[in-house]
Protein backbone atom coordinates (compact mmCIF):
# COMPACT_ATOMS: atom_id res chain seq x y z
CA UNK A 1 0.00 0.00 0.00
CA UNK A 2 1.23 3.47 -0.92
CA UNK A 3 1.72 5.40 2.32
CA UNK A 4 3.15 8.60 0.87
CA UNK A 5 1.48 11.91 1.67
CA UNK A 6 -0.16 13.59 -1.30
CA UNK A 7 0.85 17.14 -2.14
CA UNK A 8 -1.87 19.78 -2.40
CA UNK A 9 -1.71 19.54 -6.20
CA UNK A 10 -2.08 15.75 -6.11
CA UNK A 11 -4.96 16.01 -3.64
CA UNK A 12 -6.71 18.54 -5.86
CA UNK A 13 -6.20 16.34 -8.92
CA UNK A 14 -7.56 13.30 -7.09
CA UNK A 15 -10.59 15.28 -5.92
CA UNK A 16 -11.23 16.52 -9.47
CA UNK A 17 -11.10 12.99 -10.87
CA UNK A 18 -13.45 11.70 -8.20
CA UNK A 19 -15.88 14.54 -8.95
CA UNK A 20 -15.85 13.68 -12.64
CA UNK A 21 -16.74 10.03 -12.17
CA UNK A 22 -20.32 9.41 -13.25
CA UNK A 23 -22.45 6.92 -15.13
CA UNK A 24 -22.28 8.90 -18.35
CA UNK A 25 -18.55 8.44 -18.92
CA UNK A 26 -16.50 5.28 -19.35
CA UNK A 27 -12.80 5.34 -18.66
CA UNK A 28 -10.69 3.22 -21.02
CA UNK A 29 -7.05 2.28 -20.56
CA UNK A 30 -5.89 1.28 -24.06
CA UNK A 31 -5.69 3.87 -25.36
CA UNK A 32 -6.25 6.06 -22.32
CA UNK A 33 -9.52 7.83 -22.94
CA UNK A 34 -12.88 8.93 -21.61
CA UNK A 35 -15.99 8.06 -23.64
CA UNK A 36 -19.57 9.30 -23.35
CA UNK A 37 -22.86 9.38 -25.19
CA UNK A 38 -25.26 12.30 -24.78
CA UNK A 39 -28.95 11.95 -25.72
CA UNK A 40 -31.12 14.87 -26.92
CA UNK A 41 -34.82 15.42 -27.54
CA UNK A 42 -34.23 17.90 -30.34
CA UNK A 43 -31.60 18.58 -32.96
CA UNK A 44 -31.62 22.26 -32.02
CA UNK A 45 -30.44 21.47 -28.48
CA UNK A 46 -27.89 18.99 -29.85
CA UNK A 47 -26.45 21.72 -32.10
CA UNK A 48 -26.23 24.13 -29.17
CA UNK A 49 -24.37 21.45 -27.19
CA UNK A 50 -21.91 20.97 -30.06
CA UNK A 51 -21.35 24.72 -30.39
CA UNK A 52 -20.69 25.21 -26.68
CA UNK A 53 -18.43 22.17 -26.33
CA UNK A 54 -16.46 23.24 -29.42
CA UNK A 55 -15.77 26.60 -27.76
CA UNK A 56 -14.56 24.88 -24.60
CA UNK A 57 -12.30 22.55 -26.59
CA UNK A 58 -10.81 25.55 -28.40
CA UNK A 59 -10.18 27.39 -25.14
CA UNK A 60 -8.44 24.38 -23.60
CA UNK A 61 -6.71 23.44 -26.88
CA UNK A 62 -7.82 19.85 -26.32
CA UNK A 63 -10.27 18.45 -28.85
CA UNK A 64 -12.37 15.30 -28.45
CA UNK A 65 -13.37 12.97 -31.25
CA UNK A 66 -17.04 13.65 -31.90
CA UNK A 67 -19.70 11.79 -33.83
CA UNK A 68 -23.38 12.60 -33.83
CA UNK A 69 -26.75 11.78 -35.29
CA UNK A 70 -30.10 13.51 -35.01
CA UNK A 71 -30.57 12.64 -31.32
CA UNK A 72 -27.19 11.81 -29.81
CA UNK A 73 -23.57 12.90 -29.58
CA UNK A 74 -20.73 10.48 -28.86
CA UNK A 75 -17.45 11.86 -27.57
CA UNK A 76 -14.05 10.36 -26.93
CA UNK A 77 -11.43 12.37 -25.09
CA UNK A 78 -8.04 10.82 -25.78
CA UNK A 79 -5.20 11.49 -23.35
CA UNK A 80 -2.52 13.56 -25.04
CA UNK A 81 0.26 12.04 -22.95
CA UNK A 82 -0.75 8.38 -22.93
CA UNK A 83 -2.37 8.65 -19.51
CA UNK A 84 -5.36 10.67 -18.40
CA UNK A 85 -4.43 14.03 -16.95
CA UNK A 86 -6.27 16.89 -15.24
CA UNK A 87 -7.05 18.57 -18.56
CA UNK A 88 -8.93 15.46 -19.74
CA UNK A 89 -11.09 15.49 -16.62
CA UNK A 90 -11.56 19.26 -16.85
CA UNK A 91 -12.85 18.83 -20.40
CA UNK A 92 -15.15 16.01 -19.29
CA UNK A 93 -16.53 18.04 -16.41
CA UNK A 94 -17.10 21.07 -18.64
CA UNK A 95 -19.01 18.99 -21.19
CA UNK A 96 -21.18 17.53 -18.42
CA UNK A 97 -22.02 21.02 -17.17
CA UNK A 98 -23.03 22.16 -20.65
CA UNK A 99 -25.20 19.08 -21.17
CA UNK A 100 -26.83 19.34 -17.76
CA UNK A 101 -27.62 23.04 -18.26
CA UNK A 102 -29.16 22.45 -21.70
CA UNK A 103 -31.18 19.41 -20.70
CA UNK A 104 -32.38 21.00 -17.44
CA UNK A 105 -33.50 24.24 -19.09
CA UNK A 106 -35.39 22.43 -21.85
CA UNK A 107 -37.10 19.81 -19.69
Amino acid sequence: MDSRVLSDDESAATALRELCVNDRWKQKSKPASLEARFEFDSFEILREFLDQTAEIAEQLEHHPNISFSKQHVSMIIYAKTGELMDIDFELQSSFDKVYDSLVTTTS
